[in-house]
């Protein structure tokens, strides 16, 4: 409780390292989830385009962005 009345600087410094960390790992991972859902929109018009079907070799199940979307 005392952290929460009155930090100190090592407190302070402690919780900016852990914001910056956080903030790094959900960059990183939005770059992620947002370039694995343009490959698989870009994977399922060639699929498409070459006369693959509609969900091309998808089993059905929604596809990564159409999940990541909703």
């Amino acid at each position: 409780m005392r952290t929460a009345v009155a930090p100190s600087w090592s407190d302070i410094g402690k919780l900016a390292a852990i914001a910056a960390v956080r903030t790094a790992l959900n960059f990183f991972l939005q770059r992620e989830i947002d370039g694995a859902a343009a490959r698989e929109v870009a994977a399922t018009q060639r699929s498409q385009s070459s006369g693959g079907g509609a969900h091309g070799s998808n089993d059905g199940g929604d596809s990564l962005a159409e999940r990541t979307a909703s």
